[in-house]
């Protein structure tokens, strides 16, 4: 009779080491987060202007999808906040009896809502310490700084501090100070997944696809990146965790995503750990573009330009927004300089499809739009543009090399198309609105924000 005492010895020892490996992982859970009303410190503000911005912090929290957010219709200012801290430990710790009304600074807080404080795993609180709206020659402009602390209750520290600045300028005053709130959500928010960072793991490995736990119920959405989390020994004996891949993801459900792996240095198993990556959402590229115009023959009418685009990355997988501007260079910008002008161009458009081959990323690209001189002296800058002088557009192939977590190299073959707008309006530039086209090539750093 063949003895399988050893075999079945076997299984249960890797078994056990399976059970401890995947409670080994650690993974984020839904917290209950406590939302304080703005706090005025900046001086004379419209009492809407704060009330906008704390509803707008407040939804910014919600819209993560990772909290269950309480609102307090109370503010707190930096100098109370030590006390504020200080009081929450003491009846944390001490587990005394709350009074009906606990006064903290100028605000008031009845039994019920310092318990639920007492209970919530985080408390963020926002001021607003500049604030300025001011009549310009073109119409308004408008700066503002907000101050936000989050301090983690259940560990009794500071878990966060972090400013936003933002800033807008428009004809009107109501829309330069529209502008300005309207930075305050995406900034705010990556702020808070730096500070909240969501911890997951591998459900699944099918083919080419990484299921991951999580999707919606977490807040998460496509274009978020996870990195791959190995732990090994160190050369010194000592246990740590390194980063090892990095993930895409392309769906997301409501209690799972689908992801992709850029590069991983083994392949994804179930009960992986894995770590998002906080960004705004933002892939920025500055680049160099050079135009080749088959009417280079007669004269002179290759274009190089400089310029910078930005690519939506979160929110988005296959279809992605692209808007960016570019200076064009030749002889007639070169004069156009001296009479104190500079020339750029501006577009929109999209890159049309986007395929991963690992670490390469294939993207066709479209975008159209208009260009025209940029005056130098401050007194005509707020006109804007002297005179349209060119409209049109490219395509291209967009063809990008992850070199690290964060850049891409990137080269973009193809076809430029500008239609000059010359116009007696322009004198001595009237040069500076001729046509030109050809194939077009560019090379390029794209940074990850």
């Amino acid at each position: 009779m063949i003895d399988r005492r050893p075999k079945f010895s076997l299984c249960v020892v890797l078994l056990l080491a399976g059970i401890i490996s995947l409670s080994a992982q650690e993974l984020s859970t839904r917290q209950e987060v406590a939302v304080f009303k703005v706090y005025n410190a900046a001086g004379n503000v419209p009492e809407e202007v704060i009330a906008s911005l704390s509803e707008m912090v407040r939804a910014t929290v919600v819209k993560m999808g990772r909290f269950d957010v309480i609102g307090y219709s109370q503010s707190i200012s930096s100098g109370d906040l030590d006390s504020f801290i200080a009081r929450l430990k003491e009846y944390k710790e001490a587990a005394a009896e709350i009074p009906e009304e606990v006064l903290m600074g100028h605000e008031a807080f009845t039994e019920a809502d310092f318990r639920r404080l007492l209970g919530s795993f985080m408390v963020i609180v926002p001021q607003l310490s500049l604030f300025e709206l001011e009549r310009t020659r073109a119409g308004y402009k408008s700066y503002l700084r907000l101050d936000v602390t989050v301090y983690n209750v259940a560990d009794d520290s500071v878990e966060s501090q972090f400013s936003i600045e933002a800033d807008g300028a428009s004809k009107t005053r109501t829309e330069a100070l529209t502008e300005a709130l309207d930075m305050v959500p995406t900034f705010l928010e990556y702020e808070l997944r730096k500070a909240f960072v969501v911890r997951t793991t591998v459900l699944e490995v099918e083919g080419g696809e990484i299921y991951l736990e999580f999707g919606r119920n977490m807040g998460l959405q496509v274009g978020d990146e996870f990195v791959l989390l190995l732990a090994d020994i160190s050369p010194l004996g000592r246990e740590r965790v390194r980063e090892s891949g990095l993930l895409l993801v392309k769906e997301v459900q409501e209690d799972y995503s689908v992801a992709i792996p850029l590069y991983a240095a083994r392949r994804p198993t179930v009960g992986d750990q894995l770590q998002e990556v906080p960004r705004v959402g933002v892939e920025v590229l500055p680049y160099l573009n050079y135009v080749v115009s088959p009417q280079s023959a007669e004269r002179d009418e290759n274009v190089a330009s400089f310029g910078v685009r930005a690519t939506v990355s979160r929110g988005f997988f296959d279809f992605r927004p692209t808007v960016g501007f570019e200076f064009p260079f030749r002889m007639w910008a070169l004069v156009a300089m001296i009479f104190d002008y500079i020339p750029i161009q501006t577009y929109v458009g999209a890159e049309i499809t986007n395929w991963y081959l690992g670490r390469l990323q294939i993207a066709p690209t479209l975008v159209v739009g208009a260009g025209g001189l940029f005056p130098l002296e401050e007194e005509e800058r707020d006109e804007g543009f002297l005179v349209m002088t060119h409209f049109g557009g490219k395509a291209f192939l967009s063809l990008s090399y992850l070199v690290s977590r964060d850049v891409k190299l990137t080269v973009e073959p193809g076809f430029s198309l500008w239609f000059g707008l010359a116009d007696e309006a322009l004198g001595d530039l009237i040069d500076v609105a001729r046509t030109y086209y050809g194939p077009s090539f560019s090379l390029a750093v794209t940074f990850k924000q």
